[in-house]
């Protein structure tokens, strides 16, 4: 199933992978859901999941203008953070790992939400659209387009 977010085939390296920030005092680490690679690449990206029920959008900010939830804009600068760190200690992570990965500009994926639940209206709709194409390094997908992949990747598959 989270291989229909990526373009290309993917393996699961680690679920709960530490991917570096302790100090000194052996705290502080970060610790993704899932780190994963391409299965022919080895490039690795970081997934991180929240629930369906994830608020996306938070309160209106100025008429026709909503802000994204705390939640959602938490979990992409976790994301970012993660990555941040990966990149950082790569060297030593990687000749610890059992399977081989690289580290080119790893991509984040956070899965969060539900689109048709919450954003029926037009310009709560387009202030989610302008917050998501503006992300970075990390790509943000709702549940419900999820699945709606799978979906179409199943009617395909079955001639439908």
């Amino acid at each position: 199933m989270l291989s229909q977010a990526f373009a290309a085939p993917i393996i699961i390296l680690e679920d709960k992978a530490y991917v570096g920030g302790k100090g000194i005092d052996n705290r502080q680490g970060k610790v993704t859901d899932f780190l994963i690679a391409g299965r022919l690449s080895q490039n690795a990206a970081l997934i991180e999941i929240k629930t369906p029920k994830t608020r996306l959008l938070g309160t209106e900010y100025r008429a026709g203008v909503h802000g994204v939830s705390q939640e959602v804009s938490g979990a992409i600068v976790q994301v970012a953070t993660q990555r941040d760190s990966l990149l950082k200690e790569y060297c030593g992570l990687v000749h610890k790992s059992a399977e081989p990965f690289s580290a080119f500009s790893p991509h984040g994926l956070v899965i969060a939400g539900n689109l048709q639940d919450e954003l029926a209206d037009m310009e709560r709709k387009q202030s989610f659209e302008l917050f998501r194409q503006g992300l970075r390094d990390v790509q943000l997908i709702t549940y419900d387009e999820l699945f709606s992949k799978v979906e179409s990747l199943l009617e395909s598959l079955e001639g439908g």
